[in-house]
């Protein structure tokens, strides 16, 4: 995409400066990219069995009212099977309808979904351990959420399978908005799930998922 052509540059700025440091954390994954202070917490939560365990964060901004929600999901104790269009598209309409996290209150059955995009990309960041750049698949969505109320919800979203999690993250706004928050956000997750594994392993057994760094081209 045209609008992420700078993206390995732009991240490294991020890490030059310091935007990427910790911020609120996600069970199962652990901290995410940290944001401005006007990204407040609205929701959170952890629901699943003994097999499948599904954890989320929900964000909201007190000057627009958008909303940055994530979540993490796992199925058993194996790294996460790759980015499936179709499957992981119907996922990711599910699981923040408007924004907000489907296992907080009944879905409305009212609320229709129109699909706009839905593709598998690659995503670019800067491993924070190594420096070296890291691309990762992910699927890369943007649906509009139609409310019987008459408001609209635009929502721009990725989802990658890092290590044994699905993760993703959607950014939902009742306004016009670009996908670069949430594609910012998708690089943010690498990081800092770099920097995590890096911190479980000093040795630099980072798990082969993320490791796949163009020096192996």
């Amino acid at each position: 995409m045209k609008w992420h052509a700078a993206e390995s540059l732009f991240m490294t700025a991020w890490l030059a400066t310091g935007l990427l440091a910790s911020g609120q954390e996600l069970p199962m994954f652990g901290q995410l990219p940290k944001l401005d202070k006007r990204w407040t917490l609205c929701a959170q939560g952890t629901n699943g069995t003994s097999f499948y365990v599904c954890s989320w964060v929900v964000l909201t901004n007190s000057q627009s009212g958008d909303m940055l929600s994530f979540a993490a999901q796992k199925i058993g104790t194996n790294a996460f099977p790759k980015v499936n269009r179709v499957p992981w598209s119907d996922a990711a309409a599910d699981m923040f309808p408007g924004g907000y996290p489907a296992w907080d209150k009944p879905l409305d059955q009212s609320l229709r979904v129109h699909w706009i995009r839905n593709e598998v990309v690659e995503v670019n960041t800067v491993d924070g351990a190594t420096g070296k750049n890291i691309k990762e698949e992910a699927l890369e969505y943007t649906l509009v959420f139609e409310d019987k109320s008459g408001t609209n919800r635009l929502a721009h979203g990725y989802a990658l399978a890092l290590g044994e999690l699905r993760v993703f993250v959607q950014h939902t706004s009742t306004k016009a908005i670009t996908p670069d928050t949430a594609h910012e956000m998708a690089s943010g997750l690498i990081w800092m799930h770099c920097k995590q594994a890096a911190a479980r392993n000093p040795q630099g057994k980072v798990h082969k998922q993320s490791a796949k760094s163009e020096s192996k081209k």
